[in-house]
């Protein structure tokens, strides 16, 4: 299941870091840290409350990884940079996906969450395509899940909502610790 939430940039410039927060789990039980993470962060143009046009798309590394062994947070810096992002008031949507596959390439059955924001921050709208593309039908708002993903990018934004852990040192904003 591919997931975008929409942001409107307030820097100019490209998106080389993500950070993000999410959870694993096969059958209901945590299989976090017991899988590889091949992270792939992709970003679009807007086009009529959609994702729409492509502007980029690249694997990542991860940098640092930090969480209490349940809820993870993962610092990625990305192998091409996307962009470039331009301020001029457009929406962008956002989407990160996390392929977990054991190292033979198949599925291990230990899928990763992307951490939802809590109701009422960000502007309550992200996507969720259930196959053949983004449309209408795959809007998720309240209440039928998540709002808005919780993530930041090293660009500042007027969305996502305030950044809940010590990846996103400031609004919107990645730190790197290296």
């Amino acid at each position: 299941t591919r997931i975008a939430d929409d942001f409107v940039p307030l820097d100019l410039g490209l998106i080389n870091k993500v950070c993000l927060e999410g959870f694993y789990r096969n059958a209901g039980a945590n299989c976090g840290g017991t899988v590889p993470d091949k992270f792939t962060v992709t970003v679009y143009e807007d086009s009529n409350a959609l994702p729409g046009v492509l502007v980029g798309t690249s694997q990542t590394t991860i940098f640092a990884v930090g969480g209490d062994g349940n809820l993870f947070t993962h610092q990625l810096a990305l192998t091409t940079p996307i962009g470039p992002i331009v301020n001029d008031g457009r929406t962008y949507w956002l989407e990160v996906s996390n392929n977990t596959v054991d190292i033979n390439g198949a599925d291990d059955g230990c899928d990763y969450f992307w951490l939802g924001a809590a109701f009422g921050q960000g502007n309550n709208y992200a996507m969720q395509d259930r196959g053949g593309g983004y449309g209408p039908e795959d809007a998720v708002a309240p209440p039928s899940g998540s709002p808005d993903m919780h993530w930041c990018i090293n660009l500042r934004s007027q969305a996502p909502p305030e950044p809940l852990r010590p990846c996103c040192q400031t609004r919107n904003r990645v730190e790197p610790r290296l």
